[in-house]
């Protein structure tokens, strides 16, 4: 019973970590992402990575930025709001992005359509 109480938890609040250079799953309460819940449409999301800051229209690397040059991974993992927030406003990022191999986790988008935008599962509650 613990261990699937466990396993949930990072479940639902945990990322993969690999891109920080870890293996496995991680939940962090340093990480902003771990208080942000799935925005269902383009339309509900109000943070999302700052692509535009080095990327052009095509998702070459198209601005030199020193601080990005040397960590480039690590600016996968940014976000930024992409519009103003009102206080107590739910924080809302497309989590369809976050998984890139579909072969290594193939229910992630069932898990985000039906669990999380149906059902409600997994959602980060104040």
């Amino acid at each position: 019973k613990m261990y699937k109480a466990l396993k949930d938890f990072f479940w639902m609040y945990g990322y993969e970590a690999d891109t920080l250079g870890s293996t496995g799953w991680s939940v962090s309460l340093a990480s902003n992402a771990t208080f942000v819940n799935h925005a269902c449409s383009k339309e509900e999301q109000n943070v999302a990575s700052p692509t535009h800051w080095y990327l052009d229209n095509d998702g070459n690397w198209e601005n030199f930025n020193p601080v990005i040059s040397r960590r480039e991974v690590m600016a996968t993992v940014l976000i930024t709001s992409t519009r103003d927030i009102k206080a107590g406003e739910e924080i809302l990022q497309d989590y369809s992005s976050m998984v890139e191999n579909r072969d290594v986790h193939p229910e992630w988008d069932e898990f985000l359509a039906v669990d999380l935008c149906q059902k409600g599962v997994g959602d980060i509650l104040t």
